[in-house]
């Protein structure tokens, strides 16, 4: 039997899965944090992130789960501008305590994370894995499955979604298409879902690609 699978290519929110759920992150005082590696302090276990034109310190341990998408991650081979997620908690004076530090270093992750932006409402662009602190709430996947049958290749589309002030996405437009205008009508109903926080970015940049195998 041949089955489309048809997968969006927005894959922040999903570095943590495994680690610990939004519900518990809450529940538990844990605070997640996207950015880009400025710097490692590996005699002060001090690891610096940016997010646009901000920066932020947060101390690790040797209880702190340091990985990446492809298993184990060395603090000492990882370089400026990777992408990391950081799950971190508050401790005395403010200081963020590491939980968990995911570093994206899959080349196929990269080259989507480098379509990723954000133009914020003072005017800012944010790029990447950063893009994920501002939303609030991520379609689920499942509706992609099925549809056409699709040729065998990988076919990035491009979206530029409005936000409103409540965070809502009011309108869609299509700047690059996948060559499929179904596959396009597809995710710009699916992109219209997308809730960011409220006051905080005016425009998204989203790609989307597809793939599918036989089974």
């Amino acid at each position: 039997m041949r089955l489309s699978i048809i997968a969006p290519a927005f894959v922040v929110s999903l570095l943590l899965v495994g680690f610990v759920s939004a519900k518990e992150a809450s529940d538990s005082g844990l605070h997640t944090f996207y950015g880009e590696v400025v710097a490692i302090d590996q005699a002060a276990k001090v690891i610096q992130l940016k997010n646009g034109n901000q920066r932020f310190l947060f101390h690790y341990n040797d209880q702190t789960k340091i990985s990446s998408a492809n298993g184990y991650a060395r603090l000492d081979r990882i370089v400026r501008g990777t992408g990391a997620a950081v799950i971190m908690r508050v401790a005395e004076g403010n200081a963020g305590i590491a939980v968990v530090i995911r570093f994206v270093r899959d080349a196929s992750q990269l080259t989507t994370l480098a379509l990723i932006s954000a133009r914020t409402v003072r005017g800012e662009t944010i790029t990447g894995i950063a893009v994920n602190n501002f939303v609030d709430y991520e379609p689920p996947a499942d509706a992609w499955a099925g549809g056409p049958m699709l040729e065998t290749r990988k076919n990035p589309g491009l979206f530029a979604l409005s936000v409103a002030p409540d965070g809502t996405v009011s309108s869609v437009t299509l700047r690059k298409t996948t060559g499929y205008p179904e596959l396009d009508a597809r995710a710009e109903k699916w992109m219209k879902k997308w809730r960011f926080h409220p006051n905080s970015v005016t425009e998204v940049q989203l790609p989307m690609y597809y793939y599918h195998y036989r089974r």
